[in-house]
């Protein structure tokens, strides 16, 4: 893989022009609550428009190699996995290494409200109620700092949601775990993960497409879609019905919602394949069905899925672009792929191309 050096580009969704005069797409996000069922780990919903500016390495000559079809490696991340399985990246934020939980099920980053202190982060109100909730609590401040890095990968100013503490975990050995990273951190490179071997690379995004997977000559690909409220979701094929996907490395389990499991593929809780999972002290853990997860050169049989509430009643399950998906709703999506599935693939999320790619976790040339 070729590296390069020094080019900067800016995202910056509060203004209209780059920083060479290119217009960019402004966000605008919309409010809703949610709280999470299947997971301790919180999954933010984005209701305001969060401001960076990236600077991602590369070089003098960057608008020569723009057109070059090989991957551009910016970082090379080893992830720490924590005792309830979580994965850790490692950042750096005012000059001082933290670790953040990776968070794919999440638009907006966030810190907490302890880790803002620790860091001397100063926190800022925001102007009207947002109706986000992280468990029972609303967020209703942000955090701006000056230097963040991913790695190689330097923002001169980047906006967090300030977190409730009890969203995160402990510290590992001395270093703090300050918050979560959602998606837009990565909105600007492009994103592996091998979650099997605590693994996660970024790129430049400026790479011919279909030079995505460079570890094996067998894919899948699926295109990615941006919600309205800054997710990313996919298709994905399950028990032979296309539907509406996203990823969340945040979540143990692999989660589909009820409302689809009756309605598309005729069972709930009490059907007879249906496993009820309890604690040692009785108490239900969750129930679970073993569905199959294929495509045109994998297939996942037996993934352990779990049946989570519908979002809420404002959402009915219809179809976009022939996958079952939810209707008059904004940021939920059917089925959601946990760390149980994750950890069994190698994931390369190509943002310019606007293509998900995906092999088994073991495949190689």
């Amino acid at each position: 893989m070729n590296s390069t050096r020094s080019r900067e580009t800016r995202s910056d969704v509060r203004i209209a022009k780059s920083l060479h005069g290119t217009p960019v797409r402004q966000m605008a996000c919309r409010s809703e609550s949610m709280e999470r069922r299947d997971s301790p780990t919180f999954r933010m919903l984005p209701a305001i428009s969060l401001a960076m500016a990236l600077i991602s390495p590369a070089s003098a000559a960057s608008a020569a190699l723009e057109r070059d079809c090989h991957l551009k490696q910016y970082a090379s991340l080893e992830l720490t996995e924590t005792v309830d399985g979580n994965l850790l990246v490692p950042v750096t934020i005012a000059e001082r290494p933290v670790y953040m939980v990776l968070n794919s099920g999440a638009a907006l980053s966030g810190i907490t409200d302890e880790a803002a202190g620790l860091l001397g982060l100063a926190t800022k109100s925001l102007p009207r109620p947002l109706g986000v909730n992280v468990g029972r609590a609303l967020v209703h401040r942000t955090i701006t700092t000056k230097g963040f890095s991913i790695g190689e990968v330097h923002y001169t100013v980047a906006q967090f949601l300030v977190l409730p503490t009890d969203v995160v975990g402990h510290p590992v050995g001395e270093i703090p775990v300050v918050g979560a990273l959602g998606m837009d951190m990565f909105s600007k490179v492009d994103v592996e993960l091998d979650a099997a071997h605590h693994k996660l690379n970024l790129f430049s995004p400026d790479h011919c497409s279909g030079h995505a997977v460079y570890w094996s000559r067998g894919y899948d690909a699926v295109p990615i879609s941006v919600g309205e409220l800054g997710e990313i979701y996919f298709p994905m094929v399950l028990n032979g019905q296309r539907i509406e996907t996203t990823l969340a490395t945040g979540s143990a389990f692999t989660t589909l919602t009820g409302d689809v499991a009756n309605a598309v593929y005729h069972f709930d809780p009490s059907s007879p394949d249906v496993e009820k999972q309890t604690s040692a002290d009785g108490v239900t853990i969750g129930y679970f069905r073993a569905m199959n997860l294929t495509g045109d050169s994998l297939k996942i049989t037996n993934a352990h899925v779990r049946l989570i509430e519908p979002p809420n009643k404002v959402c009915h399950v219809g179809r976009h672009s022939d996958a079952v998906a939810y209707e008059g709703c904004s940021g939920r999506h059917p089925l959601e792929l946990g760390r149980s599935v994750l950890s069994k693939l190698r994931i390369f999320i190509a943002t310019k191309e606007k293509t998900l790619y995906f092999t088994a976790a073991d495949a190689h040339e």
